[in-house]
């Protein structure tokens, strides 16, 4: 049996714990597949020299913590990406190709040779 003192304690923590729950991303486990599959579509239709700039981006580690490590990608805490910083990476390419709603916290785009 719970001691009375402990109830309150007890009905503070579920409550935080559910508070937790709903307020942190819905789609936090989603994103990263979403993201790193834009990620890769937009990748192949650059050409293959700046393919190869990219070689980190690879489907084997787009899970979102290989995600996070591909070069030029910024993530939050939560890893999901916030940002693509590509400064003196020489691709060639637009960005016509990116599937931008699969980047919903996307908030930076740096793009200089």
């Amino acid at each position: 049996m719970i001691a009375a003192s402990c109830k309150p304690f007890m009905a503070a923590t579920l409550l935080l714990l559910i508070t937790l729950q709903l307020y942190s991303s819905p789609t936090m486990a989603v994103v990263p597949s979403k993201a790193a599959s834009a990620l890769l579509e937009w990748k192949s239709q650059l050409p293959s020299q700046s393919q190869a700039l990219l070689s980190s981006w690879n489907s084997s580690s787009s899970d979102s913590a290989g995600l996070c490590s591909w070069k030029g990608i910024v993530c939050d805490a939560w890893q999901s990406v916030t940002g693509l910083n590509l400064i003196h990476v020489p691709i060639n390419g637009t960005l016509r190709g990116l599937n931008f709603s699969s980047l919903p916290n996307l908030t930076m785009v740096v793009l200089v040779n």
